[in-house]
């Protein structure tokens, strides 16, 4: 089974550490984690904000050709 994945930003004004090394601060831009008991307690907590998955790219329509 594959491990979920959230899609999380930090809350305006807060810094997150991350739970895993090297411990940086999560990117103020949403990021993808693997979801964990620790970025549960920070959406309780308010101090990261779910995102909305970014919209899957519509496929181009190819140009049909005009039947002559």
């Amino acid at each position: 089974m594959e491990p979920r994945v959230l899609l999380i930003r930090p809350a305006p004004g807060v810094r997150v550490r991350r739970p895993e090394p090297p411990n940086d601060f999560l990117p103020d831009e949403p990021t993808s984690v693997v979801e964990h008991p620790y970025w549960w307690r920070r959406l309780v907590k308010g101090d990261v904000v779910l995102c909305d998955p970014a919209p899957e790219p519509a496929p181009a329509a190819s140009p049909r050709k005009a039947k002559e």
